[in-house]
């Protein structure tokens, strides 16, 4: 079940790019994925699960989210205490990082970061 609740957070993400006549109604997608994902994690620790693949996806898709919701700060904290499991963080995640770093005017992290995913 908890991974069908962040896949349907994913698709909250994913449904933060359409067009939201309401200003107010824009980031209603992206908040309810931010609520799914900590959900999951809270569920996750409670079990004794945090280092799992699981818990892995579910903060890999909260720095993205929390990127989107113009929350640079809350991205960046999060990017950068994921655990260190010898495994590369994915792409999608590290330009989410990278643009956050940017929004909180570090371009030479940001830039870092892009190079990387070069």
């Amino acid at each position: 079940l908890d991974a069908l609740a962040i896949d349907a957070a994913a698709k909250y993400i994913r449904w933060n790019d359409l067009y939201h006549p309401l200003p107010a109604e824009r980031f209603e997608d992206t908040d309810r994925a931010i609520a799914l994902l900590h959900e999951v994690l809270a569920r996750l620790a409670q079990r004794g699960e945090n280092d799992t693949a699981l818990a892995q996806r579910a903060r890999y898709d909260l720095v993205v989210a929390l990127r989107l919701r113009e929350r640079p700060q809350d991205a960046v904290q999060l990017y950068e205490g994921l655990p260190a499991s010898g495994e590369a963080i994915p792409d999608y995640v590290t330009q989410a990082a990278a643009d956050a770093y940017l929004a909180m005017r570090q371009p030479e992290r940001a830039r870092d970061l892009y190079l990387e995913l070069l």
